[in-house]
């Protein structure tokens, strides 16, 4: 096999590899309402919480608990993913 075409199968798989990447998006820093930060990804959200990645492990937290500018992340997200 020539170098071409095992160059030629190795993106095609790679690019058929990212393809199967969940979109959790990237980690972010959330801040709750005390002032506390954590870096996590957004896995979900709904009217009342968020959940999101954190060490291996799916969190779920209260949007009341967040600051003002997560909430409105946490809420453009659902508006982008109910479309």
């Amino acid at each position: 096999m020539n170098f071409f075409r095992l160059f030629q199968e190795a993106l095609i798989t790679f690019a058929l590899c990212l393809l199967y990447i969940p979109d959790t998006g990237f980690a972010r820093t959330w801040t709750d309402d005390t002032g506390r930060t954590i870096e996590a990804d957004m896995v979900s959200a709904d009217t009342e919480s968020v959940t999101v990645l954190l060490n291996g492990k799916e969190v779920k937290i209260a949007l009341s608990r967040l600051s003002e500018a997560d909430q409105k992340y946490s809420a453009e997200w659902l508006n982008k993913k109910k479309k």
